[in-house]
């Protein structure tokens, strides 16, 4: 067990006799990127009254398994692990499921920039159960055609996944498994959308393009080539 994983333990055990404290923590396991807004309306949803939702949501964010982001906050991955390990994949997991990818928290940038993509919902879609995620990886990858800049989001959740994998493996309470494949699917996917993009483009400017749009263009495929090169690892 690394430093860093005693640690994430020893500040669980610390909270292990505050039951309402740790049901809040595995609520909020659910997504992989929170915000303050989701996190208060999760936990409202799940019985809890607003006063404690935001003290709650506030002593979380405080905690040190949580790492801040711009626009949100995470778990540790080795904290989330454990907390998902004691919510299951039983009637309240999915209860939870279901409510966050239906939760309308008045404005969308109130949510995870993940959530805001219909990519984050296929995802979610995907790990609902355990067992071969490559099939059903291929399903939403096959309803995200013609939409690029979601099949991005998308394989790079997934490149996220298959390193979490590598590093701790799948868990133990849910059986899962997950190859290469799901990520070339996405990739080749997002390679042909991004071909048609260009030759649709390239009629256009053979028609007259202004400069801005054809700016655009160069943008767009510049995206892609670093999107990809990030999620199969290029970068450090």
């Amino acid at each position: 067990m690394s430093a860093a994983t005693r640690y994430e333990v020893q500040a669980m055990g610390e909270l292990a006799t505050d039951e309402s404290f740790l049901r809040a923590l595995r609520i909020l396991t659910v997504p992989i990127e929170c915000t303050d807004d989701l996190a208060i309306a999760l936990l409202e949803r799940s019985g809890f009254s607003n006063a404690d939702a935001v003290r709650l949501t506030t002593e979380i964010t405080e905690l040190p398994f949580v790492v801040a982001r711009p626009r949100g906050w995470y778990f540790m991955p080795t904290t989330r692990k454990m907390l998902q390990g004691a919510l299951g994949r039983g009637r309240e997991f999915h209860a939870l499921l279901t409510t966050m990818l239906d939760l309308d928290i008045g404005r969308r940038a109130k949510l995870p920039r993940y959530l805001q993509s219909p990519a984050g919902h296929a995802y979610h879609r995907v790990n609902a159960q355990g067992g071969d995620l490559d099939g059903r990886y291929r399903t939403e990858v096959t309803r995200l055609r013609g939409r690029p800049r979601d099949l991005r989001v998308l394989a790079v959740l997934i490149a996220d996944q298959m390193r979490e994998f590598e590093e701790q493996g799948p868990a133990t309470w849910l059986p899962t498994t997950i190859s290469p494949l799901a990520l070339e699917g996405a990739l080749s996917a997002l390679e042909e959308d991004e071909r048609l993009e260009r030759v649709r483009a390239h009629k256009t400017m053979g028609s007259g393009l202004s400069i801005g749009t054809i700016a655009v263009v160069v943008v767009v495929a510049l995206g892609t080539l670093v999107a990809t090169g990030a999620a199969l690892g290029w970068y450090p």
